[in-house]
């Protein structure tokens, strides 16, 4: 758990209080994005935004663990996938953007089959396939608990009479 040297602890703030503290820490450093030009939806929010001319870029991310999020048994390994990229698709939805590319990082304990991870894949394949979007690379490492984590990007554009993004 995180700490701030007086023994509180990062549960005793809850998410968007963490949030809050981590996001002062970084702008305390110059860290925080407000550099970036065109930033007009960070730390906070469901997705970060870039608006550049005519296009909104939205990133997002979410982990899903196992044994808080899901639990592995319960839950289809496909069913699993097609969740894994849901929650960030909503997200991209949510600011009026479509999908572009996601990153795709697996935490496994390497008692996964092999069988169980393609059908994981095939129900991250189902999702873009049917909203959008495609798998662009991620990363593999081992982890005491299975873990997924989707890195998304999105774009909204703007039309003729109104705003790439509201």
């Amino acid at each position: 758990m995180v700490s701030d040297g007086t023994g509180k602890r990062a549960s005793s703030l809850g998410e968007f209080g963490l949030i809050e503290d981590l996001a002062r820490v970084l702008a305390e450093s110059g860290q925080d994005g407000s550099a970036i030009p065109g930033l007009i939806l960070d730390i906070g929010d469901d997705c970060a935004a870039v608006r550049r001319g005519s296009v909104t870029d939205v990133y997002t991310t979410d982990t899903l663990v196992d044994g808080v999020h899901f639990k592995t048994g319960e839950i289809p390994w496909r069913d699993l996938g097609w969740k894994s990229m849901a929650v960030n698709l909503s997200d991209v939805a949510s600011m009026g953007a479509k999908p572009v590319m996601s990153l795709v990082t697996l935490g496994l304990t390497g008692d996964e089959s092999i069988a169980d991870l393609e059908e994981l894949y095939r129900g991250i394949a189902d999702i873009t396939g049917e909203f959008g979007g495609v798998v662009a690379g991620g990363d593999i490492v081992r982890s005491p608990a299975l873990f997924i984590t989707v890195a998304m990007t999105g774009q909204a554009v703007a039309t003729a009479g109104g705003a790439a993004f509201n």
